[in-house]
Order: structure tokens, then C-alpha cells, then sequence
């Protein structure tokens, strides 16, 4: 017998809302996973960093202070924000589970939670939109090892 990597994918779904936009229930900290803040974070193909949250919310998931940054934004204007190092876990009701460790960037004029297309780099996740169906959700590969009985080689003969 030998053993073959399968590829398979895992499935963290999310949900569509009226503007069918695709959100997604993910869980973010800081220095420890005691203080974990579970949250709605719309994904944002738009935004090119790994999450953009509330000061609130970086306050209550004890994030730590990284650094200081400026973006630009959709309408040409700079943002100036402040990053810290955090941790975003994404999960479902199935149990699938990715976390990832990234710059979160404090928003202070936006109430919403946004995640980046970094956020989906670093767990090499596929975002899904099947918008006829109003559904979402993030394929993420999984290594599976397969068991396959090992077959004997068939002779050819010359004739």
C-alpha cells in the first residue's frame, strides 16, 4: 500500500446580506485567546490588508500595537490608521476552523469589521460568491492522505 496526498477543500460559509455583500463570523484577539471578540466581518475584495476593525473591538481583543500607517482610500483620500498584531480565526458551524496572525488596522470612522484579501492569502483561501443561490463561503485546501492498494504492472509484449 502507499499513500497519496488528495486534495480536498474545507468550507467556512458565510451569508450574503441585502446588497449581497459576503460576511463572515470570525473570532479576533490579541496577546491572548481569553480575550477573544467574536464578530460579523464583511469581506472586502477592495481592501488589500488583512482586517480593518473598530476601535471598540481592538480595545475589548487586547490587540497589540505594531505600528502606524496611511491608506488610500476607494476615493483617492488618505487614511491614516494605527496597526496591531492580532489574530483572526474564521469558523463555521461544520467545525472548519483557519486562523491566521496579521496587521490589523484600526478603523475609527467605521463601525464595520472588514476583511482583506491578505486575511484570505494567509489561510490560501478561495472566496465563493454564488450569488443566483444567495450563498458565500471561503474553500480552503486540505490535505487528505488516500490509501490505494498498489497495483502490479502489466507486462507488454513485442511482437
Amino acid at each position: 500500500m502507499y499513500h497519496l496526498p488528495q486534495e480536498t477543500m474545507d468550507i467556512i460559509t458565510g451569508f450574503l446580506d441585502n446588497n449581497l455583500h459576503p460576511h463572515f463570523a470570525i473570532e479576533v484577539f490579541g496577546y491572548s485567546p481569553q480575550y477573544s471578540v467574536k464578530i460579523d466581518a464583511m469581506m472586502d475584495t477592495g481592501f488589500s490588508g488583512f482586517l480593518s476593525l473598530p476601535l471598540a473591538n481592538c480595545f475589548q481583543s487586547g490587540l497589540i500595537l505594531l505600528s502606524t500607517a496611511t491608506y488610500i482610500l476607494a476615493d483617492g483620500k488618505p487614511s491614516n490608521t494605527l496597526l496591531c498584531l492580532g489574530t483572526v480565526k474564521a469558523d463555521d458551524d461544520n467545525k472548519i476552523t483557519r486562523s491566521a496572525i496579521g496587521a490589523i488596522s484600526v478603523s475609527f470612522n467605521n463601525p464595520a469589521a472588514l476583511l482583506g484579501v491578505e486575511f484570505l492569502n494567509r489561510i490560501n483561501g478561495k472566496l465563493v460568491l454564488d450569488l443566483p443561490n444567495k450563498r458565500t463561503w471561503i474553500e480552503i485546501p486540505s490535505a487528505k492522505l488516500v490509501t490505494k492498494q498498489a497495483t502490479k504492472p502489466q507486462e507488454t509484449k513485442n511482437v
